[in-house]
Parts: structure tokens; sequence; C-alpha cells
């Protein structure tokens, strides 16, 4: 079910068209609040506040300090003050860190109902906590990428399935203005998150990594290397056409080697790869070489992109759309760094945050230890994932991962962590309400209590256990 809703999505990212929503989607005068305006809500608000002006919405935003230049029309909350009491909001629009919603998301629920609807931009956070932190019955779940603020985002959102269909068309009618959006199911959201949430980062890190080594190697200025990358990705086609021999030749570095006797080729970090490739064109190659190189480079690195997208769960079709599509995340982030005139670091740090999904992700392209490109992205996807999750769900995550490790341990690893096991089991059985406790876990192959592979028998009340 969830591939044939992403491959519809794809078909109708790859044509850049959108189905027009019905005229009664229009909704006027919404009390909205907003919570947080940064880099990504101030992204948004960019591009819906003149259509919500126009609709007298109602719009009060909470943020943490107060901001340089306030929105027309807007009352504003900062420093820790919250509208009084007894307001009660139709929507509230969330764009809090994640790690910062977990603490502060519940302190709002006295200005919901149980009409409210959540929209939330917030990254891995599932929409049954989000529900139950605010008080609210009905959430809408976005994700979307730093390239809204040109209007080229890939947006995706989840509901809880009980949104009235014309509140639901207006609320994608104001996602719509950030570029195209696309329903998925919800257990797609981090997959999602890892490929085009996280996406411009990947595109600013592979147009620095070239842009770097023909700096390095082919005398050019720190500007005219920037801005030579961003003209071939944004002007030329990511799949071009017949290379000359010594172009061939460099971009056969990008391939893994497994010739014997030969050194290693096409593995190491993404940037080492690439600077191999560009060595490899020689001293002094003509300007059509180097931008078909660079074509070259960005079209191998853009399949290994949509090959590891494909390893997360996406239909091939949906991974074309998300990487190489009209609003993809190569050609639309270089768009972006065309109009912003920002550095590709600078680019590529606006996406990242600390510990979230996108760090997870570059660390392994940039530290690479011996993998090929297509290992470095599908690697980095995974450690998106993992991360989406962990911030999700900490504690849910962390015993997942304490169970697998439990699940390949051997007899003397289990004895040794005997004492944090039973620890563990009595802390879980307070949250999961249950009136039973245990002296002692011991390995052993009888009496299966557990979904790992070396069974473990649990010295207590089984029978009430299970009820």
């Amino acid at each position: 079910m969830s591939k044939q809703l992403i491959s519809l999505a794809a078909r109708n990212l790859s044509t850049g068209t959108k189905d027009p929503l019905p005229e009664g989607s229009l909704i006027k005068g919404v009390k909205k609040l907003v919570l947080g305006d940064g880099n990504m809500m101030g992204a948004v608000l960019g591009k819906v506040w003149q259509n919500w002006q126009e609709a007298n919405h109602n719009i009060t935003i909470v943020k943490a300090a107060e901001p340089d230049k306030k929105r027309d029309g807007a009352v504003y909350y900062y420093g820790g003050a919250r509208p009084p009491k007894g307001e009660i909001f139709s929507e509230v629009w969330s764009g809090l860190k994640p790690q910062v919603s977990m603490k502060d998301l519940p302190k709002y629920s006295e200005y919901v109902d149980k009409n409210t609807i959540l929209v939330s931009l917030e990254a891995g956070r599932k929409m049954s906590v989000l529900a139950k932190q605010l008080g609210v019955q009905t959430v809408v779940r976005t994700m979307m990428n730093t390239n809204a603020t040109i209007g080229r985002s890939l947006t995706a959102f989840s509901t809880t399935g009980n949104i009235e269909e014309q509140r639901l068309d207006a609320i994608v009618r104001d996602l719509r203005e950030i570029g195209d959006v696309y329903p998925i199911p919800e257990e797609q959201m981090n997959a999602f998150t890892a490929v085009a949430g996280s996406g411009p980062a990947y595109a600013h890190h592979l147009f620095g990594a070239i842009s770097r080594a023909l700096q390095n190697y082919c005398d050019y200025s720190f500007k005219d290397a920037r801005d030579f990358v961003v003209k071939v990705v944004t002007e030329g086609s990511i799949n071009p056409p017949p290379y000359s021999e010594k172009v061939k030749n460099a971009l056969l570095e990008l391939e893994p080697s497994a010739e014997k006797g030969k050194e290693a080729r096409g593995k190491g970090s993404l940037e080492s790869i690439l600077v191999k490739a560009v060595q490899a064109l020689g001293e002094t190659p003509t300007k059509e070489d180097l931008a078909a190189f660079v074509s070259g480079a960005v079209a191998k690195v853009s399949k290994s992109l949509v090959k590891a997208s494909g390893s997360i769960g996406f239909s091939e079709e949906m991974s074309e759309a998300m990487v190489s599509g009209p609003n993809g995340i190569i050609k639309a982030s270089a768009e972006f760094a065309k109009l912003s005139g920002k550095t590709f670091l600078d680019l590529k740090n606006s996406v990242t945050s600390v510990n979230g999904t996108t760090q997870a992700a570059l660390a392994i392209l940039e530290s690479g230890c011996g993998r090929t490109i297509d290992e470095l992205c599908e690697q980095s996807f995974k450690a998106a994932c993992d991360r989406g999750e962990q911030m999700g769900n900490p504690s849910g995550y962390a015993l997942k991962t304490a169970l697998a490790e439990v699940s390949g341990a051997d007899s003397n690893a289990l004895e040794e962590a005997k004492p944090y096991l039973v620890a563990l089991y009595n802390a879980a059985r307070g949250m999961l309400g249950l009136d039973v406790t245990i002296a002692s876990i011991k390995p052993s192959g009888k009496g299966v209590v557990s979904p790992t592979t070396k069974p473990l028998v649990v010295e207590a009340n089984l029978d009430k256990l299970q009820k």
C-alpha cells in the first residue's frame, strides 16, 4: 500500500503538475498559533503569509527571543511569555526542534480543544506522541526541506485520519506554496526525512567537494569554482552527452575497482573519491571537459542516491523524483545556491542541527572508511532513519537497540548483564502498569519469554505477567 501511494506521488512530482484544490478549501478567519519561527517555519511563513493575511487569519507567534523583524499583522510572545489563559486556537503550527518540543509542547495544551488541529514540522516526532502531549485529537505531520525558501521543497504529510476534508485541503493549499506536496504513510516519514528532508545538505556537500577540488587542482578561485559548479548543475543536464576519453577515465575513478595488484579505486569519503577523479583529469583540462566531468560526477552520485533511496523503501519512480526530478534535491538545491549567493558550507549547515538526522548521514559521507559511493549513500540514509527513530521515540529506540544486542549475546555476556536487565525490567514494569517484579534473569534453553535468539528465564509469576 505504501509503495502505491509513494509511486502515485512521484508521478505528480516528476511532471511538476499540481491537481487543483476545491474552491471550498479556502477557509477564512482561522485562529492560528505558530510555535517557533526558525529556518523552516520562517520559509513556510514567508510563502503563506500573504495568503493568510488575505484570508483574515488571526495569527499569534511564540518565539524564544524577540525577532529582529516582525511579520505584519501577527501578535508576538517571546522570552517565555505566552498568550492569555483561556484563548483557544483552531490550528497550532509547530516548528519547534524535537528536543525542545518534548519539554515545551505540553505547555500549550491549555490553548487547544477537541477541534484544534496540530500541524507539525518537527522531525521524527510521531503523531500519536504529539497528539498526547498537546492534548489534541487531530494531527497533520509534515516534512519538507530548506528549498522551501524558493518554493521548490519536496513536502510530505501524514494525518491521523480524522480530519475534515475541507480543513485538510486548506492546509495542503498552504503547503503547496513552498513546493510539491504529496501524502505518505507515517511509517515512511523517517525515510522521507533521510532522503528529501536532509537532501539539500547532501547536494551542498557534493557541490562543495567538487568546488574545493577545482580550487586545489584546476587553479579556480573560491568564487569561480562555486559559480562554475552551480552553473553546470542548474543549466546543464544531470545526464550529459558523451564524454571525451580524458573525462571517461576521470569518471572511472568514481567506480570501485576489483582488479588485483592495483591501488584501490572508488573508495573513501565522498570528497576523497571526487578529489582523485579530478586529479585524473590532468593538469590542464579544458573548460568543456571540466563541465562534462562535473555533470558526470553529479550524475553518478545522483544514481547512488536513487539506489540508496530504494534500499529504505521507496519505489524507483519516487526515488528518481526526489533526487533528480524538477524539484529534486540536486536541481532545486543548486538553484537555491544560485539565488542565495551563499557558500555551499553555509547552505549545508543551514540544514544541519546538532545530533539531528542530517548530521548522522553527513558523518558517514564525510568519514568514508573505505566505502564506495553506493555504500556511502545507502549507509547514510540508514543512519538518518535510525536517528529519526531515536529522536521520535528515545526510550523505544534504546530498548530496541538493547534487545538487538541481547539477541546476539553469549552466555558470558548475559551473565555480566543480569543486574542491568533486572533493573531495566523492574523500571519498565511500572510504566507498563504491571504489578509484578523479578529477582533475577538467567540464560536458558527453556521457557522462551522474550523474542531474543538467546531465550531468558524470568524468575517471576509469569502467569500474572502475561495477563
